[in-house]
């Protein structure tokens, strides 16, 4: 099942982040601790209950400050 990445906040995005999901380059980018979040359910793998913002364009493989309770559950290539 995939999943995707959400995080208590977000910052603007470096330039030449990514699309956002109208196709343009920018938007946001997560800011802090990073979890794998279901795609299909919405729910954080490690089950906090921090409020999370879903970054639905950027898939699970964590490259900086990740929860390591959803690494654990979910591991990443």
């Amino acid at each position: 099942m995939p999943y995707v990445v959400g995080a208590l906040g977000s910052r603007p995005a470096a330039k030449g982040f990514g699309r956002n999901q109208r196709g343009s380059t920018g938007g946001r980018e997560p800011k802090g601790m990073q979890h794998a979040i279901d795609t299909a359910t919405g729910d954080p793998a490690c089950g906090t209950l921090d409020s999370l913002r879903t970054f639905d364009e950027i898939e699970w493989a964590p490259n900086g400050e990740w929860c390591q309770e959803c690494e654990a559950i979910v591991p990443f290539i």
